[in-house]
């Protein structure tokens, strides 16, 4: 369960973020990865894909893997994967040709590392496949992954993988969640046409002129639960209905603002599977400034707003570092005693 959206700012920054959910603790790392490394893609007992990175990446990624699953670069790329749990077709084993292939959790890392912007991508896409391989730590099979791309100017695509191909798709929107497929989610927002923040204050509707008993009427029938297609209809529409911020700052606040809407508590989303019961919850939520080259992100365990800056770490390191995002359970949050405030 993952929520994504954009703002753009009246700077003429676009910034953009993401909530991310999962079951289990994915131990989330802040990586930074410089131009020039040679990169590789796993698939199992054999090696895939090898690449050198011409572009230097900051971004999240899980446990030990070196690769960024949610980042941006230095030419203003980013890109984000998304959990697609029942849609993702990837190659199978047997019919993937190593050299030109990876696996899932590797492809946002190799297309920050080696594309300046979505155009670049939706190209080289046509010349690699994902192949159908289990991936350290992700479980027994095949991750499923599909992925959203922006330029700095908020240009936006969507690649998922369909058919054994990776499919490219336009997103006019700047938003993103889960399964079913993003054409879905376009033509689901057609049952939402009534939706507005402007609120209906009255009506003659029922053959009596009634008043409203509360602010928020123009957006009744907004969907509320925690499923895809209704997170994906609420994201467009807080973004779409948002004031354009003054400045990048500004939108990266609002941007925490808004995956607020999103936040998934520990035990309100549950599911059972071979006689368990797990929950998901929101270990992380991050916001991106790629023009500023800054991430932001913040822990469910520690609600403070931190960042790193992609322009320093480029001034500092040659090689990839890393550190821990933060607890993704718990609660470390600094809280400031104001009593003395009031004395």
């Amino acid at each position: 369960m993952c929520t994504g959206l954009k703002l753009t700012c009246r700077d003429g920054s676009v910034v953009a973020g993401r909530t991310a959910e999962f079951g289990i603790d994915l131990d989330l790392r802040i990586l930074f990865v410089p131009a020039g490394m040679d990169g590789s893609s796993s698939l199992g007992s054999q090696p895939g894909m090898t690449w050198t990175t011409q572009h230097a990446a900051v971004g999240i990624g899980a446990f030990d893997n070196p690769s960024i699953v949610d980042g941006f670069n230095d030419a203003g790329l980013t890109v984000a994967g998304f959990y697609f749990s029942q849609y993702a077709d990837y190659v199978p084993m047997g019919k993937a040709t190593a050299e030109k292939s990876m696996n899932a959790i590797d492809f946002s890392g190799w297309a920050l590392g080696t594309c300046a912007s979505t155009r670049e991508l939706a190209e080289a896409v046509a010349d690699i496949t994902i192949a159908d391989i289990a991936v350290p730590g992700w479980g027994d099979a095949a991750p499923p992954f599909h992925w959203i791309a922006y330029d700095a100017d908020g240009t936006s695509i969507v690649i998922e993988p369909l058919g054994e191909k990776l499919v490219v798709t336009e997103n006019p929107i700047g938003a993103m969640a889960n399964a079913p497929d993003f054409d879905f989610h376009l033509k689901n927002l057609g049952n939402y046409l009534n939706i507005r923040p402007l609120n209906v204050d009255s009506s003659d509707a029922f053959g009596v002129h009634l008043v409203a008993s509360s602010q928020g009427t123009g957006a009744l029938g907004l969907p509320g639960d925690g499923t895809s297609p209704s997170r994906f209809v609420r994201a467009a529409y807080y973004s779409a209905s948002h004031a354009d911020p003054a400045t990048a700052l500004d939108g990266i606040h609002e941007v925490f603002h808004l995956l607020n809407m999103f936040d998934i508590p520990i035990g309100s989303v549950q599911a059972q599977a071979h006689g368990m019961t797990a929950a998901e919850w929101t270990l992380a939520t991050c916001a991106r400034d790629p023009k500023a080259g800054d991430y932001y992100w913040r822990t469910y365990g520690d609600q403070s707003i931190r960042k790193v800056s992609l322009p320093a770490l480029t001034a500092k390191h040659t090689k990839i570092v890393r550190i821990g995002a933060g607890p993704s359970t718990g609660d470390v949050t600094p809280v400031t005693d104001a009593t003395a405030d009031l004395i």
